[in-house]
């Protein structure tokens, strides 16, 4: 089973087990269905970014995607290109492009996808931006960088996350844990309920 990374921690992070089952179902649901930009909330204004970097576009074209935004989104956006603007200042960035990686634990397969992979200020650095308005937390930036560490830490400088609204850059500290044994028990949780719940659709299928 092959879920996202943004899926995987919306399950560890998940505060009950029924907000658990929930990540887990939303999981499912990815893999039957095709992409709907309906319900990826913050991904026209992700892609408008990596195009800057990636193709070349102007930064006009990211202001019209914030422009075009409906009213849900356009706050949000604009706060998170603000953000961004800010951190990113006069800074040279170049393009250099990495292919997501999987990582496995026994049945899982998670989708280590960072956005950017690009050389600034003569170091080479993988990217994940985080755009959502509450701050990241340390459990959710601590698992990002190690699952970044372990698939990019040999072929780039470093790895960071970036949360975009508040422009805060957040890279691995020299006394981050250790949480490959972490991982793999949330690995086995996740496993073991999408069974359960792929056996409960098999008994009562949905009509």
């Amino acid at each position: 089973m092959r879920v996202s990374l943004s899926r995987f921690m919306d399950f560890m992070l998940a505060a009950t087990p029924a907000q658990r089952l929930a990540a887990v179902r939303d999981a499912m649901q990815d893999r039957s269905s095709a992409y709907d930009v309906r319900k990826d909330f913050y991904g026209p204004l992700r892609k408008a970014i990596i195009a800057v970097h990636r193709d070349g576009s102007s930064w006009k074209d990211v202001d019209n995607t914030v422009n075009d935004a409906d009213h849900r989104r356009r706050e949000h956006y604009d706060a998170c290109l603000r953000g961004y603007r800010q951190w990113l200042g006069r800074t040279k960035v170049e393009w250099i492009g990495s292919k997501s990686v999987m990582w496995r634990s026994g049945e899982l397969e998670v989708s280590v996808n960072p956005e950017l992979a690009i050389s600034m200020r003569n170091s080479t650095v993988v990217i994940k931006l985080y755009f959502k308005e509450a701050p990241i937390g340390k459990t959710r930036a601590t698992t990002v960088l190690h699952l970044l560490s372990w698939a990019y830490g040999a072929r780039f400088d470093s790895v960071a996350v970036l949360d975009v609204r508040r422009s805060r850059l957040i890279t691995p500290s020299r006394r981050q844990a250790d949480v490959s044994v972490p991982l793999a028990g949330e690995a086995a949780a996740f496993t073991a309920m999408w069974h359960e719940l792929e056996a409960m659709m098999t008994e009562s299928p949905i009509s």
